[in-house]
């Protein structure tokens, strides 16, 4: 019989607890066949049955239990590579005999041929030969790993597989490899044009430029040492614990937090502040702190909020920053005390009043008119008529009779003897003026 076809495999994928497959080439017995059913190698008699062994057409092979939905399922010829025909001298030489002899040899070709072409094979234009194959001294030594180029380019040798898995997730140009969060490599395709690349959640991520900068964290709570997100740049701080230092994120991070209450940040040789002095923050206070080691070493490097005292250490709205002035400059305080770094100066009289000059003295008066209690300044004048206060005369007569009369009144002058005079003259008597004054108390201190 000739064997007219090179197909020597059917592959199907399963309906629901299908039990028949069909096989569409010869074969010579049952135990020519290989059945898998996903990979897995099936038994012939206990897990299927064969029919059609002999026929040119092929036959079908019935598996004892059907199979699952979707499965693949391979049948393969697979002809056991032995040579059955003997012939004997002088004895018959039939064709059928012969003709089986030779097909047998023809499937065996065949089988080879279709093991080779799922074989891993260099190019037909490749000049590579005698290429081994490492297996590694162990189970162990060549767990994990995969072949792989050596340097040179002239050998296989096994390496890691995570190592070649950071290779082969590339897959176009600008792709970076990253660990996932399982550890194993994957791909961070290329970003836009304006992207930077920062971190989020532990992962790599491409982001724009501004959302780099600024990413607003959550809320956290103030503690002894303070955690701030590592993918935040902006945190708000809440509760009143003192904070004596910062958790490590990474050398050269720049972090700005919100203070939410008042509380103490404690300066340390890992928690650097201005003039090495401690700062009691208040509500809405903002600062800026950069992490200049890995120890980790933080230093305030920004603040927004309240004015902070000459010592850092005073939360009072509007304080004045002593710094900015030299020793022994004299200021107005609307206060009881000198601040800190300040001394009052009690050269100046008490209840004196404060006078603006243009000239070249200045603030050279210690105060001489006590304006509480009012000082008399006598100063020579001679008064007008008009300047003087309105007032009577009384006119008295010398003589007496009747003068007349007007209408029915008659008008007599009576003598008392006294005679009528005038003077220009005062008496020069002392008199007062009361002044109603209204007055702020201020200090004055000098600057230490």
């Amino acid at each position: 019989m000739t064997l007219t076809t090179t197909i020597n495999r059917n592959d199907y994928t399963a309906t629901s607890a299908q039990t028949v497959f069909a096989y569409a080439f010869r074969i010579l017995a049952d135990a020519d066949l290989d059945v898998y059913v996903e990979g897995v190698i099936q038994t012939l008699t206990t897990d299927y049955t064969v029919s059609g062994a002999g026929d040119a057409g092929g036959g079908n092979v019935t598996f004892t239990t059907g199979v699952t939905l979707d499965e693949a399922v391979a049948i393969i010829r697979g002809v056991t590579q032995t040579q059955d025909t003997d012939y004997t001298a002088s004895g018959p030489f039939t064709a059928n005999d012969h003709e089986t002899a030779l097909d047998r040899n023809m499937m065996v070709s065949q089988d080879i041929d279709e093991k080779l072409a799922r074989a891993v094979k260099f190019i037909v234009s490749s000049t590579l030969s005698a290429i081994a194959a490492p297996e590694g001294s162990s189970v162990t030594d060549r767990a994990s790993k995969v072949w792989a180029w050596d340097s040179a380019g002239t050998g296989l040798e096994l390496l890691a597989a995570t190592i070649v898995d950071a290779v082969s997730v590339i897959a176009a140009k600008g792709d970076i490899v990253q660990g996932n969060a399982s550890g194993a490599a994957a791909k961070l395709a290329i970003g836009t044009a304006g992207q930077v690349l920062t971190v989020a959640s532990g992962l790599a991520v491409w982001s724009a430029l501004a959302d780099a900068i600024w990413n607003k964290g959550n809320d956290i709570d103030s503690a002894t040492t303070l955690i701030l997100e590592a993918d935040a740049t902006y945190n708000d701080i809440t509760g009143i614990i003192q904070i004596d230092g910062i958790a490590d994120i990474v050398a050269d991070t720049m972090r700005r937090v919100h203070f939410d209450d008042a509380l103490q940040l404690t300066h340390s040789a890992t928690l650097q502040l201005p003039n090495d002095a401690n700062i009691t923050t208040i509500e809405g206070d903002e600062a800026t702190f950069i992490q200049i080691d890995s120890t980790p070493t933080w230093r305030l490097v920004g603040w927004a909020g309240h004015v902070l005292e000459h010592d850092h250490t005073t939360a009072a709205q509007g304080g004045v920053i002593g710094a900015d002035f030299a020793s022994g400059t004299k200021i107005l305080f609307k206060q009881a005390t000198a601040p800190t770094g300040w001394t009052i100066d009690d050269t100046i009289t008490d209840k004196s009043a404060v006078r603006y000059t243009r000239g070249a003295t200045h603030g050279a008066d210690a105060g001489s008119v006590d304006l509480a209690t009012g000082v008399s300044i006598t100063q020579g004048h001679s008064l007008s008529i008009a300047e003087s206060a309105a007032h009577t005369h009384t006119q008295k007569g010398a003589a007496s009779g009747s003068v007349g009369t007007v209408g029915s009144i008659r008008i007599d002058v009576a003598n008392t003897g006294d005679a009528g005079a005038t003077a220009s003259a005062g008496s020069g008597t002392a008199h007062g003026h009361n002044i109603d004054l209204r007055y702020i108390d201020v200090i004055v201190a000098t600057k230490d």
